[in-house]
């Protein structure tokens, strides 16, 4: 009986660590997606505005102290 018990756990283990992964690895999609769309944005933004190099450097910057914020938790 304890055999059984122990191959019913490494089972469910191994599909728990599987679910982990496709959780993580949707995770890593939908972040890669979202950043995409952001950097669309951002050049459409530059060209719209036809920032000089400098221009769109501090936008850059900008967006980019926004998201080290949104990373910590700092809105």
């Amino acid at each position: 009986m304890q055999n059984v018990d122990d191959h019913n756990t490494e089972i469910m283990d191994a599909k728990l660590r599987q679910v982990l992964v496709d959780l993580c690895e949707n995770e890593r999609r939908h972040h890669a997606a979202m950043m995409t769309r952001r950097f669309e944005i951002l050049a459409l933004e530059i060209d719209r505005r036809r920032l000089s190099g400098s221009e769109a450097a501090e936008l850059l910057r900008n967006t980019a102290d926004t998201l080290s914020n949104q990373a910590q938790g700092i809105d």
